[in-house]
This record gives C-alpha cells, sequence and structure tokens, in this order.
C-alpha cells in the first residue's frame, strides 16, 4: 500500500516501487546554502557561506559538559526555539533528497552531511549552559547576585544565540560553548550534587522511574581509570570473525529496496509517549527537543500537519538508511557511564549506554510499526515483544508446571519428572553476533534491512568520560548498543534462533522415550518446554534432557556470542528442601541411578558457584527459583521471598521520605514506583495461600503480606504529612482510585485476587484462542507443552487452579459471558 496515496494498493513490491518513483520521488537540484537560505529564518548578514564550510571539515567531538540547558526554556521561549528546529528539520529534509544528477554527488555544496550535522548540534550550538563564576572569588552576597542575575538573563543569552544562529554564524556558537566546561567526574564524586535536587528535577519532568532510581538505588557513577577502562574493554568483546554466512544484496541507496515510511501520526505519537529528563547523547542531543515538537503540534492545522510530515520524513529516512554514510558514523556512535555494582568491589560495572536522540527515536518507532510482526516470528520460545502479559504466561506457566511435575509427586512420595533450568548468559547485549542478526533480518524482516545494516554493518564507538574529564573511546565490533530501544529485541532475534534449534530435538528425544514405552509426565515422553523473556531462558526439562540441553545450548550459543554464565544459572530439582540427586542415586533401580548420575554431572559443570574459601562448588536448588522477578517453588520459599520483597519496599518508602520535601512529590514516587514494584507479587501471595483460608469475597484479601503493605502504607502517609495515625478511614480512602478522591494507590487488599484472576484468565484464553496480537492480526496458537497445564482448570486441584476457580463465578458475573463462553473450552 502507498503511504503517500489513500487506496492505492499493489499485488507486487517492483509495482509499489514503480508508482514511488514515478509519483512521489523528490530530487534536489538546490546547494545546501540555497537550502539553508530558504528553510531556515535569517536575520542580518547571512554567514552561512562560512557555516557550512565549518560544518564540512568539523570534527565530531563531545562538548566538554553533559548537559544542555533544554529543561529551561518554556513559553515565548520554547516557541522560538521549537519554530527554528522545525526549520533545521526542513532543511534536513531537503538536504536528503537525491542529487538529479550523479556528478553533483562528490560536489561540497550537495553534501547533506552538512544540514544533517545541525539536526544533531542544534542543542550544543544554542542550549549550551552558561558560564558559571568561581564561587571562591566572590562573596556571598555578590554570588546571591549574580546568580539571580544569571538566571534573569536566561531568554535573553538564548535569543541572542538563536538570532546568530539564524545568520549562521555556527563557528561562533560552537568556540563559545566549548568554553563552557563542567566539572570532572572526579570532582563530581568529591562534590556531589544534591539527591534531593536531582530527584526533584526528574519528578519535575514526570520521569518518576529516574527520580525513585536516584533515591533508592546505591549505585554511584564509577570513577573511570586506567584501570576499570580495561574492564569496559572486555564488556565489548573482539568480532566473532563468523563472516559472511549467507550473500544479501546491498541495500545502500537503493531504488528499489523496501523503504519504512512513518506517518504524522505515527510518528507523533511515538514522540509524545516518550519520557522527557532522559540522559543527552554524545553530542548534548536530546529527546526532550523532540517531545517539545510534538507536543506542541496540532494535526488538525495544515501548517502543524506540514511540520509533523517533515518530522515523519527525517525519521523514515533515518530507518530506511537513506542519509549519507557520513551521518550513518554519527549514529553509530554513543556515550557510556558505568555504575558502581558494589562499592566495596570498584571491579564490578554495569554500563549504561546512551546513543543519539535520532537513533532512539528512531528504533521507537520501529519497534512500534513491527512488534507484531516481530512477535509473530518470536513465538512460542520469546514473549519479550508485542505479547500482551507475555511476563505472566511464563510465570504462570512454570508455576503450574513446577507444581505439576515436582511439587505434586513429591506430596505422594514419588520422584518429581522434571527439572526447572534457569539460564543466565554473560554480558550478551555486548557480546552477541551482529552477523547472525543481520542473517535474521535479510530473510525474515528485509524492511528492516536498511536500519539494522547501517547500525551494526560497520564498527561503532562509544565514548567513555575519565575520571580526569577527558574522554577515551572503545571500538564496538559484536553486540548490539545498550540504551537503543531495539537492542533487547535484536537480542530475542539471535536467542530465538538457537532456540528454534533446540525445540525439535527436544521433540525428538521425547518421541524416542515414547517409542520405549515410556509415556513421561504428558502421555508424549515429556516434552520439553522452553520460554523466554528478552535474554532470561526457563525450560522445564525431564531429567535426561537437562545435561544435553545445557551441552546443546552452550555449543550453539559460544559462536553467536552466547556465553553461559554458570554462577548464574540454577537447576531447581524439588521443591522439598531435599536433594534429588542424592534419592537417585540411593535408588534401587538402575536406570534412576545412571538418571541421577547425568544430572549430577550437568549441575556440577553448569550451576555453579564459590564457597567461603573460594572454591567452585555445585549448587543444587531443591526450594524455589525466581522467574522474572516472581517466586517460583514452596509455599516457603515464596512466603519467604515476599517478605523479603516488603522490607526492601519499606526501605525504599524510607529513603523517598528522607530525600524528599514535596508531599505530592513524595506520594508519586511511592505510588508509581514502590507500590508498582509489588503488585506483579499480589497474584503470588494469593497461589501461595491455602484454598481453606481463601476469603469468600475477592475485595478483601487478608494475608501477612496485607497486613504489612498496610504498615508500611500508614507509615509513609504519616511521616510525609507529619500526622498523627491515621484513622481506618483514611486508610481507606487512599486505596480509592484518584477520580475517587482518593491517593490511587494499589492495595493487595483489593487488588490481588482480581490481579491474579485476570493474568490467569488471559493465559487461558491465549491457550485457546491463541496469543494476541493486535487487531486484524492473525492468533499465534500455543504449543501443547504450555495448554497442557491449562487443561481442565476448572476439575484441577492445584494451588493455582484452586485458587482461580474459587473466584471464578463471581468473575464471570461481572465480565461479559459465563465462564464457559469465556475461558473454558478445549485446551
Amino acid at each position: 500500500m502507498c503511504r503517500e496515496c489513500d487506496g492505492d494498493v499493489f499485488s507486487r513490491q517492483c509495482d509499489l516501487n514503480a508508482h514511488v518513483k514515478k509519483h512521489h520521488y523528490e530530487y534536489r537540484n538546490r546547494t545546501n546554502l540555497e537550502i539553508v537560505t530558504e528553510c531556515i529564518e535569517h536575520c542580518g548578514p547571512s554567514h552561512w557561506p562560512d557555516a557550512l564550510d565549518f560544518l564540512q571539515s568539523f570534527k565530531w567531538d563531545p562538548p566538554p559538559y553533559r548537559s544542555t540547558m533544554i529543561t529551561k526554556i518554556n513559553h515565548r521561549l520554547e516557541t522560538n526555539i521549537v519554530e527554528t528546529f522545525h526549520s533545521v528539520t526542513h532543511a534536513s529534509v531537503e538536504a536528503c533528497k537525491p542529487v538529479q544528477h550523479h556528478k553533483s554527488l562528490t560536489k561540497q555544496e550537495f553534501n547533506a552531511d552538512q544540514i544533517l550535522a545541525l539536526q544533531v548540534l542544534f542543542e550544543r550550538l544554542v542550549l549550551f549552559p552558561l558560564p558559571t563564576t568561581n564561587p571562591a572569588t566572590q562573596s556571598n552576597k555578590s554570588s546571591n547576585k549574580k546568580q539571580t542575575q544569571g538566571l534573569a538573563s536566561v531568554n535573553r543569552t538564548i535569543n541572542e544565540r538563536l538570532r546568530l544562529f539564524k545568520q549562521g554564524r555556527i563557528r561562533e556558537l560552537y568556540e563559545e560553548g566549548n568554553k563552557v566546561i563542567s566539572k570532572s567526574p572526579r570532582e563530581m564524586a568529591t562534590n556531589p550534587e544534591r539527591l534531593q535536587k536531582n530527584a526533584q528535577h526528574a519528578i519535575d519532568l514526570d520521569n518518576v522511574k529516574s527520580a525513585n532510581i536516584r533515591l533508592t538505588k546505591d549505585a554511584p557513577v564509577a570513577i573511570i581509570d586506567d584501570e576499570n577502562l580495561k574492564i569496559l574493554e572486555k564488556l565489548h568483546p573482539p568480532s566473532l570473525g563468523r563472516g559472511v554466512q549467507k550473500q544479501r544484496r546491498s541495500c545502500r541507496y537503493s531504488h528499489d529496496q523496501r523503504k519504512i515510511n512513518f506517518t504524522p501520526e505515527q510518528i507523533i505519537r511515538v514522540l509524545r509517549r516518550l519520557n522527557r529528563g532522559k540522559a543527552a547523547g554524545l553530542f548534548g542531543d536530546t529527546l526532550d527537543l523532540y517531545i517539545k515538537c510534538a507536543r506542541r503540534l496540532d494535526l488538525n492545522h495544515p501548517d502543524d500537519y506540514q511540520k509533523a510530515k517533515r518530522l515523519a520524513k527525517l525519521f523514515s529516512l533515518v530507518a530506511s538508511r537513506q542519509v549519507p554514510p557520513g551521518f550513518q558514523a554519527v549514529l553509530r556512535k554513543t556515550y557510556l557511564v558505568a555504575l558502581e555494582k558494589d562499592p566495596n568491589d570498584k571491579t564490578k560495572l554495569r554500563p549504561l549506554g546512551v546513543p543519539s536522540a535520532i537513533r532512539r527515536i528512531a528504533a521507537a518507532a520501529v519497534l512500534t510499526e513491527y512488534s507484531s510482526v516481530i512477535a509473530e516470528h518470536l513465538l512460542p520460545y520469546n514473549f519479550a515483544v508485542g505479547v500482551s502479559g507475555g511476563c505472566d504466561v511464563i510465570i504462570k506457566t512454570m508455576q503450574l508446571g513446577v507444581d505439576r511435575y515436582i511439587t505434586e509427586p513429591e506430596k505422594e512420595n514419588r520422584l518429581p519428572t522434571r527439572s526447572l533450568v534457569s539460564l543466565d548468559i554473560v554480558n550478551m547485549f555486548n557480546a552477541v553476533s551482529r552477523e547472525e542478526l543481520r542473517e535474521i533480518i535479510a530473510d525474515v524482516f528485509p524492511t528492516l534491512e536498511g536500519f539494522a545494516d547501517m547500525l551494526y554493518e560497520d564498527e561503532g564507538q562509544t565514548y567513555v568520560r575519565m575520571g580526569d574529564g577527558s574522554w577515551a573511546v572503545i571500538g564496538v565490533k559484536e553486540g548490539f548498543s545498550q540504551g537503543c530501544p531495539l537492542s533487547p529485541v535484536f537480542a530475542a532475534l539471535v536467542l530465538n534462533s538457537i532456540l528454534i534449534k533446540l525445540q525439535p530435538e527436544l521433540d525428538a528425544r521425547a518421541k524416542a522415550r515414547l517409542a520405549a514405552g515410556d509415556k513421561g509426565d504428558d502421555g508424549r515422553g515429556s516434552v520439553g518446554l522452553v520460554m523466554a523473556y528478552v535474554d532470561d531462558v526457563n525450560a522445564l526439562l525431564h531429567h535426561d534432557d537437562v545435561h544435553w540441553f545445557l551441552k546443546k545450548f552452550v555449543e550453539l550459543a559460544t559462536p553467536r556470542g552466547g556465553v553461559l554464565n554458570t554462577m548464574k544459572t540454577r537447576i531447581l530439582t524439588s521443591t522439598s528442601g531435599l536433594s534429588l540427586v542424592d534419592r537417585m542415586s540411593s535408588s534401587t533401580n538402575a536406570s534412576i541411578r545412571a538418571t541421577g548420575k547425568d544430572l549430577d554431572a550437568a549441575i556440577e559443570t553448569y550451576s555453579t558457584t564459590k564457597d567461603n574459601a573460594g572454591e567452585i562448588v555445585k549448587v543444587e536448588v531443591t526450594e524455589g527459583l525466581r522467574v522474572l522477578g516472581a517466586p517460583i517453588g514452596s509455599s516457603s520459599f515464596c512466603r519467604d521471598f515476599l517478605q523479603a520483597a516488603m522490607s526492601k519496599a519499606k526501605l525504599d518508602s524510607e529513603k523517598i521520605l528522607n530525600g524528599l520535601d514535596d508531599v505530592q512529590s513524595m506520594v508519586r514516587v511511592y505510588s508509581m514506583c514502590t507500590v508498582h514494584k509489588l503488585t506483579h507479587l499480589f497474584g503470588t501471595d494469593v497461589l501461595n495461600t491455602d484454598g481453606d483460608a481463601l476469603p469468600r469475597n475477592y475485595f478483601l484479601w487478608q494475608s501477612e503480606l496485607t497486613n504489612n503493605f498496610s504498615e508500611m502504607t500508614n507509615s509513609f502517609i504519616q511521616s510525609a504529612i507529619t500526622s498523627e495515625p491515621l484513622p481506618q478511614h483514611a486508610e481507606i480512602i487512599t486505596s480509592m482510585s484518584i477520580k475517587s478522591g482518593g491517593l490511587g494507590l494499589q492495595h493487595p487488599r483489593t487488588c490481588a485476587v482480581t490481579q491474579f484472576m485476570l493474568t490467569m484468565k488471559r493465559c487461558l484464553q491465549y491457550c485457546r484462542d491463541g496469543v494476541w496480537l493486535g487487531f486484524n492480526k492473525p492468533r499465534i496458537p500455543l504449543p501443547h507443552t504450555i495448554t497442557c497445564l491449562f487443561r481442565d482448570w476448572d476439575t484441577s486441584n492445584t494451588r493455582v487452579m484452586t485458587a482461580f476457580q474459587q473466584y471464578s463465578e463471581d468473575f464471570a458475573a461481572i465480565c461479559a459471558g459465563a465462564p464457559e463462553a469465556s475461558v473454558k473450552g478445549n485446551i
């Protein structure tokens, strides 16, 4: 379908390409100077010839500061900034049009890199920080006066810079901005800004999650020196040397290649959903400027629609790789900051990558447009992309599987029939094969081939700011840039290529057991169940398959950069606290002893840790595991997990109280972060309650978690408003919706059963009808290994189904249709 014409549909890609080339393909015959003169409003004498010469030879060095004054602009000043930036976008789109005469491609005056540089450097040129005065050289009175004058002059200063920008005095603005030097990381560590100021600033920008991290996480920015720089370099391994396994066509500047075309409505929707206050890119470019542009546009207004159309065109060009090679190299540059994982061990670092704003927005738009298509490819192995409630599907499936295959047999004094294997992959985002990804994209998603090749065909660079303020550059030859919205998807695609090869062999092993007379626990020879969420893989496997599965995974994953972390990979064999390996080894059955020996070898090889003496020892998990943040195992393990989560939440609430002064900000962070991080555990609290103890009314849930939650919330509200103990009606008001006059705090008393029932109902519907990926999209059926666990929900006596049966009639009366019409059926 042609996105430029309404209703034009073509049966072949070549016909669409011919139509677009004939009716919608525009060429440029104007030079860069003519474009900037026409698109960017000028005032005073023009210096654009000098500006273009400067941009032609410009060296892409990071600015000496990390943040601009983007958060200080508003009202009329914001209007001026946004309008000027729209004119830059207009010029960028015009410059990217192909030159009609190919001989002109080598001419400097037609080089689109010159104008596209302004798209990235705009904030750096216009919004660089004001110069600061050394406080040691002035009195407090003088310092306060100058500070007031400085704040008052922000509007005047930025408007003056805008005037210089419109005149083309780019070189002057660039050199002036480079004179502003911020504190080095080492100086910032010795004189840190107030935590309260940073957190409150994030809240003011509606970035509550960042505020919560600053208040509750003890992970300061690491000071990078020559020693830990080597650690960061090791996190970016050398090329795997796989080479091109399958020849692909070149998609560089081809008229016939498949292109991505975003509509104005799509790109504005993406921009408006982005969060403000995120870290700036390497060159000071932020998401905030694009967000401001989008939020000020009214698509019903013709002029605003044209501006939105240009934004959509710009990101379509980037996503289709229709920008010059020089600008592509800029998009491959990222900023890297490392956080300390352990204050006592400076070598343990957590790297965080920040790509350019244009790259992040283009990736977010691509993900929004293609999430359902990618989900269709990843299912039924990976549920991370495009699946509503994908995390819940994995958790509920694993809970049911552990109950059926491990817990229930042990209650009947039988041996468990399966083990739960939880894999951990070392540094996956930075290490997996780019060439493997590009082959998958070329075969399955050819429209995305240009974008993927632009980002990962050539080596990238990540810039690290050293402790003294200087910069170090690390070459990035493999893996996917952290901070890019598409990186988790790309990692999942590579991992999926491994799981796709494993599952048929697991099926074959089950068929062999069935042929030998072993029907297994599912009547089909115990077919292995493998489910993943991005790079978290969990598998319920027959004991005979565990060692083979791990060995085969290593064999397939290692050449693709997926290195198994044996220190974190775990194998759950029992939920009774007793070793399954010991019981198998002491069995009188020779076959069981052989299986126990093989299982023990798997644990000894792939599930290990270091003891107090530093010796590597095996770890057999016999109580429970954490899967995607939820406890799975024995009731005692789950209760201990919930108690630990509540203790952590209470500690976080105290940090919020101590770190903020504004009551509204306190409640907002507490509601959207502290409470929100507990809601996924409410359902676990329900299913770990004995059936006899389930209350009759689903909206009056009572448990130890509920009591602890009430105590935490009451204490938080009392401390926030410095009040006496809250009366009971006040506690009820806190859990009422904001529309009803409450605080909107989700409380397990009213939400626990509802959360459990709705997630279970969705899982049952997925098992019966297939996974819903969106309107007008085919549902993806789930395999028998999953659906068999949800079968006979109305008669099953497992703890999960018992809880669901308790409240199914109540929810059927609320929802449309009877239980038989909504969830029951042939699964």
